[in-house]
């Protein structure tokens, strides 16, 4: 009865795993200012508008959409944020950060580049849920060095009478997991 207990509450309020590498060097290359792309989506799902209301609650209610990579951007620069990091408002930056550069580039607004993947996602309408793998990397500019690497995996579901908050508070709690070992700049 207890294990039903415990894994009815997990289904409700979702669980999540990380696999969390911090480099040796992070506090030696100490980053400041950490640029935030937006995430690359690897999966064959367009994610640009996302809904999770159910036909009835479209209906009557409307319908709320979400712009996941967009959503999920705007989290990790509040966290970043949170943590003490500064987040230039770069939006077009590609992936050539993930490879060494020469000095000069070092002079940039930035001295990071944190890229998130999502590598998976599902959804569902009834009930509300979503169960996805996202992969966050912070390199160091200019040498290209992996400081912080996240592999995150969440799933949270259950019944909600306001999908959009849950969606929304779904995302911000995987975020703050997700960067949870990234150390606090002080």
């Amino acid at each position: 009865m207890a294990l039903s207990i415990a894994m009815a509450g997990a289904v409700l309020t979702g669980c999540a795993s990380a696999r969390v590498t911090l480099h040796e060097e992070f506090s030696s290359l100490s980053p400041t200012r950490i640029a935030v792309p937006m995430p690359d989506n690897d999966t064959i799902l367009p994610l640009d508008a996302v809904s999770f209301e159910t036909a009835l609650q479209r209906a009557i209610l409307g319908q709320t959409t979400f712009n996941v990579p967009v959503l999920i951007r705007s989290e990790i620069k509040r966290e970043l944020q949170r943590k003490g990091y500064e987040t230039p408002p770069h939006t077009e930056i590609d992936g050539k950060y993930r490879q060494p550069q020469p000095p000069e580039v070092a002079t940039h607004a930035f001295d990071a580049v944190l890229y998130t993947t999502i590598e998976t996602w599902h959804d569902t309408t009834s009930p509300i849920g979503v169960k996805s793998r996202w992969k966050l990397e912070v390199y160091h500019v200019p040498t290209a060095t992996v400081l912080y690497r996240s592999v995150y995996v969440v799933r949270a579901g259950g019944r909600h009478d306001n999908p959009p908050e849950f969606f929304r508070k779904a995302v911000t709690t995987s975020i703050k997991r997700a960067l949870s070992k990234l150390p606090r700049r002080s």
